[in-house]
C-alpha cells in the first residue's frame, strides 16, 4: 500500500477522530474547573454562615439576663438580614414578562 493511501483513508479518519475527543476532553477539563469553583465558593459561604450562628448563639447566651443587649443584637439581625434580602434580590434574574394573550375577536 502506498503512504498516501494509508495516511489520506486509514490515519485521516483516525486524527480528526484523537482531535475531536482531544476538544471534548479540554471542554470537560474547562467545566470541572469551574464546578469545582463553585463548590468552594459554596464551601466558604457555608464555613461563614456556622461561623455567624456560632457567635450568635454566644451572644445570645452571654446577654441573656440582659434585655437590651438583646434588643440590641435582634435590631442588628434584623438590619444584617434585610442587607441580605435586598442583595438577593438584586442580584436574582427576574423572571421574563409572559406574553399577553390576545384577545378573541368577537364573532358578528
Amino acid at each position: 500500500m502506498p503512504l498516501e493511501f494509508i495516511q489520506s483513508f486509514l490515519l485521516g479518519p483516525i486524527l480528526k477522530r484523537l482531535d475531536q475527543i482531544y476538544r471534548e476532553v479540554r471542554k470537560m477539563s474547562i467545566e470541572l474547573d469551574n464546578v469545582t469553583r463553585e463548590v468552594a465558593e459554596n464551601s466558604s459561604v457555608i464555613d461563614s454562615a456556622i461561623i455567624l450562628l456560632q457567635d450568635l448563639s454566644n451572644q445570645i447566651e452571654e446577654n441573656q439576663n440582659d434585655t437590651a443587649a438583646l434588643q440590641s443584637l435582634a435590631d442588628a439581625l434584623d438590619m444584617q438580614s434585610n442587607r441580605l434580602a435586598e442583595a438577593i434580590v438584586a442580584n436574582t434574574p427576574s423572571e421574563p414578562e409572559p406574553e399577553p394573550v390576545p384577545e378573541p375577536e368577537p364573532v358578528p
